[in-house]
């Protein structure tokens, strides 16, 4: 019984993670010629909010009209550098993005530097939605435990052993 309402209050918590979930699982079973209709329909979906709700893309890709997306040749456009992402880091994030909650995630450095992100709790819940699939995949179930080990030190809170 205890288990039950941990998992249900888990699941309360988290309600975005496990309404994500279903769909994730269900794309996993695309064929390769849906997947790739899917892929091409979300890139043009994120390439039209950029343009439409950030400053950078709006300026860097003005010429390019939304009803063109869906057939424009994505390798086409001009590689995103590290240099640039760090210059314009602000003018990245999107207008409708709560600069009160948004948070800021670091690369693990492996060219020397570590990169600066933003990130939300929506971005969290889709990750995490993912890593749920991922565990599925050998056997895991929603309220099974489980232990990672994690070395991306940017990424571990510290914690009292007690509090688990």
């Amino acid at each position: 019984m205890f288990e039950a309402l941990k998992i249900y209050l888990h699941k309360t918590k988290h309600s975005d993670r496990y309404q994500i979930l279903p769909a994730l699982l269900q794309q996993q079973a695309l064929t390769q010629d849906e997947l790739l209709r899917r892929q091409i329909q979300d890139r043009a979906y994120i390439l039209n909010f950029a343009i439409k709700r950030t400053k950078y893309y709006n300026e860097r890709y003005a010429g390019l009209l939304p009803e063109n997306l869906n057939q424009l040749d994505f390798k086409s456009l001009p590689i995103l550098s590290k240099t640039e992402i760090v210059n314009n880091l602000d003018a990245m994030l999107s207008d409708t993005a709560d600069r009160n909650t948004v948070r800021r995630g670091y690369t693990g450095g492996s060219t020397g530097k570590p990169l600066t992100f933003y990130y939300d709790t929506h971005k969290m819940e889709l990750m995490r939605a993912g890593m749920c699939r991922s565990y599925m995949w050998s056997g895991w179930r929603p309220g099974d435990k489980i232990l990672n080990f994690w070395g991306a030190k940017q990424d571990i809170k510290q914690r009292n052993l007690r509090s688990y």
